[in-house]
């Protein structure tokens, strides 16, 4: 579920940008000059609740989650709340976290309500290694390839670069039914006249290109890249298909070049890297409606648009208050679903096609009393002040989840589907002092009120230690992760960010567990930007690891220490023998 509402073909869309003008007549025979002012950009205070994944569905602890001149970070359950201003017409929430591409997503900003969104990331793993003077061809992660030229790489400053090149790229399936989840923003995109246009996608690739110490490349010279098209999409793919970029500054799509259909492939060159886009572009009309229920209040519930032409659907959240609003193609006919939270169909209704915006209105959808509960409570920090900003977690056996926001008293109240559940597990969290409660269980099948729950649980202790000499480093922000790439091989992976001094330095530690064998060894590096006080170069031996706790399951604790040859304090200049870095990690 997503609050990108419903992009392929039902992308977000914004109120019709103000714009004003003036004149002004210069008091000359010569001349008479018309100035036109900027156009304003109306802002809206919005506010967004979601939860970052990455595509296994695992939650991503310290993400970075901007939305106009607002940050904040996920939660151990990859859980954000942010207050912002935002543009009116069209919001870009932006996610960052190391090890991760980038991750964009839009929605329609509405006053004094409150945007759900379920935002999925895609790792930046299993680079491919070639040498810049060589070029060479790469394996895309799901699919397709890139042809680079010899001699074609330059760093961001335009010199040339004739080292090792790692690439990292994944191929993004349009069929996929999660593609809302994980593509940046939506389909909405600027044609190469400047218009807005609908695009419908066959295939994209995400590209990222560095150096060997860590720093990103850009092209010399075109990279060829090769797109599958889905089997399904094979017979409507044209012998020709414009290549779009999404443009990080725009946070559009935007038309630059051409792909040739060859086989059951679009091949096309690029000038750059980023997302690249194989797109029929489309008219389309905004269309808005509500969804309303004979519920206490509104359950999660999700929204699904399919093109019954084309079969082509995608489904997203509503917001806090039931309401929806996108771009369709138009003169289209349309199917309209509402799926409930245990995957039902509850309502189903044909519309368009249309030519111009509509209002549709309101959905009524009537669920079976006796498959919703009513939920409510109070959540109380360690000094037994109302938790403002905060959420609880309903869960049950992997088939029920939601949350619940709080109010600035501290009170929650929601109304879910027990999915024929007979015992619901319940716990809250503190945003603002990142704790949980303990869980609670409560009877599925009645309306419950939970009462005072105190959350002021211990934290989870994450760091990263690092032993040299007489000298200590702990990093506190700590993330790890399980990637099962074959049966006989897992790779637990590491991610630590240490802001000090005036930067911040990223280590990444993958420690690969040969399971046939039992035998283990580790890939470590580190990358700095500024001038941290503390960064750190380390040399180490493979076998020279103890395992104190190898851990699979989510919420278990995984504990290593790495014996190293030695380490080096890049900021002093001074190298140790015989250090150690110590890890305690909980698996997300």
């Amino acid at each position: 579920m997503k609050n990108r509402i419903l992009s392929n073909y039902f992308v977000l869309f914004g109120l019709s940008i103000l714009m004003v003008f003036a004149s002004c007549r210069k008091d000359s025979a010569f001349s008479e000059i018309d100035i036109e002012t900027p156009s304003v950009k109306q802002t809206i205070e919005t506010e967004a609740f979601g939860i970052i994944t990455d595509r296994q569905g695992q939650p991503i602890e310290n993400a970075t989650v901007q939305l106009g001149f607002s940050t904040t970070q996920t939660d151990e359950n990859g859980a954000f709340r942010i207050n912002a201003l935002a543009e009116a017409q069209r919001a870009v929430l932006k996610v960052t976290a190391f090890g991760y591409f980038d991750a964009y997503e839009a929605f329609q900003p509405v006053l004094n309500d409150i945007h759900k969104l379920d935002i999925q990331m895609i790792a930046r793993v299993g680079g491919n290694n070639l040498l810049a003077n060589n070029g060479g061809v790469v394996q895309v992660d799901g699919g397709g390839t890139i042809t680079f030229q010899p001699g074609s790489f330059q760093n961001e400053d335009g010199t040339a670069y004739d080292g090792q090149v790692l690439v990292f790229a994944s191929y993004l399936d349009p069929t996929d039914p999660e593609l809302d989840a994980f593509m940046p923003a939506d389909l909405m995109a600027e044609d190469a006249s400047g218009q807005r246009q609908l695009l419908r996608s066959f295939g994209m690739i995400k590209a990222e290109i560095y150096a060997s110490n860590g720093e990103k490349l850009q092209l010399s010279q075109p990279a060829e890249l090769s797109f599958p098209i889905p089997s399904e999409l094979q017979s409507a793919a044209p012998a020709e298909i414009p290549l779009w970029f999404f443009d990080t500054e725009k946070t559009l799509w935007v038309e630059e070049g051409m792909a040739v259909k060859e086989g059951s492939a679009y091949v096309g060159e690029v000038q750059h890297f980023t997302f690249w886009n194989c797109d029929i572009p489309q008219d389309f009309v905004n269309i808005e409606g509500t969804v309303e229920t004979n519920t206490p209040n509104l359950p999660d519930l999700r929204v699904r648009i399919t093109v019954i032409s084309t079969n082509d659907s995608r489904t997203n959240n509503l917001t806090n208050k039931g309401e929806f609003a996108g771009a369709v193609p138009n003169n289209e006919l349309l199917r309209l679903e509402i799926i409930d939270q245990c995957g039902n169909v509850v309502l189903t209704e044909q519309i368009g096609p249309f030519n111009t915006d509509q209002d549709l209105g309101v959905f009524q959808v009537s669920l079976d009393p006796m498959s919703f509960v009513n939920v409510s409570g109070t959540l109380l920090d360690c000094d037994g002040e109302p938790v403002s900003s905060g959420y609880g977690v309903i869960r049950g056996d992997g088939i029920v989840s939601s949350s619940f926001l709080t109010l600035s008293d501290g009170t929650f109240e929601g109304t879910l589907l027990n999915c024929g559940l007979t015992e619901l597990e319940f716990f809250g969290v503190d945003l603002d002092a990142n704790l949980r409660s303990e869980s609670t269980y409560f009877d599925a099948s009645a309306n419950v009120d939970l009462g005072t729950i105190n959350v002021c649980g211990e934290p989870i202790v994450e760091s990263l230690v690092f032993n040299y000499g007489p000298n200590v480093h702990v990093v506190d922000n700590l993330s790890l992760g399980e990637i099962v790439y074959e049966p006989n091989l897992e790779i637990f992976s590491m991610f630590a960010q240490d802001d000090t001094g005036d930067g911040t330095v990223y280590y990444q530690i993958q420690i690969v567990h040969f399971t046939d064998t039992g035998a283990f060894t580790v890939n470590a590096y580190g990358s700095s930007l500024g001038d941290p006080d503390k960064e750190f170069s380390f040399n180490y031996t493979q076998g020279n690891i103890e395992i104190i706790n190898l851990a699979y399951s989510q919420g278990e604790i995984f504990q290593a220490i790495l014996t190293l040859d030695s380490i080096t304090e890049n900021v002093s200049g001074e190298s140790f023998q015989n250090g150690s870095i110590e890890i305690n990690a909980t698996i997300q």
